[in-house]
């Protein structure tokens, strides 16, 4: 497991992508950076078998216990909400994945 704590861009949005250069195919996701402050990225390679995962979070995945003593939670009160953005795409093509990384500056 690999945790980030993301940047933002000037409109507050952080990023992230996935590009399979044997496909040309890829993924994004795009996020409110200041609900959202981490990215976790998880994967597994068993035999035969890749999977990964991008999760945008709102604490670091250190446990309840140890996110509450580093003031990383955000409780909410009863019948309370709240909202988050998230964007899910593809990238179809290179010039797609090569106008994502233009406009993320990667």
């Amino acid at each position: 497991v690999l945790v980030q704590q993301v940047r933002r861009d000037d409109r507050g949005f952080s990023a992230a992508a996935l590009w399979n250069p044997k496909l040309q195919l890829g993924i994004y996701i795009r996020f409110r950076g200041e609900a959202l402050k981490y990215l976790v990225q998880w994967k597994t390679r068993r035999s035969g078998d890749y999977a990964m995962g991008l999760l945008p979070a709102s604490f670091s995945p250190v446990g309840r216990e140890q996110a509450a003593k580093e003031r990383g939670l955000f409780p909410l009160a009863p019948f309370a909400s709240t909202g988050i953005q998230l964007e899910i795409g593809i990238l179809e093509d290179e010039s797609a994945r090569d106008a994502f990384l233009q406009e993320w500056s990667l």
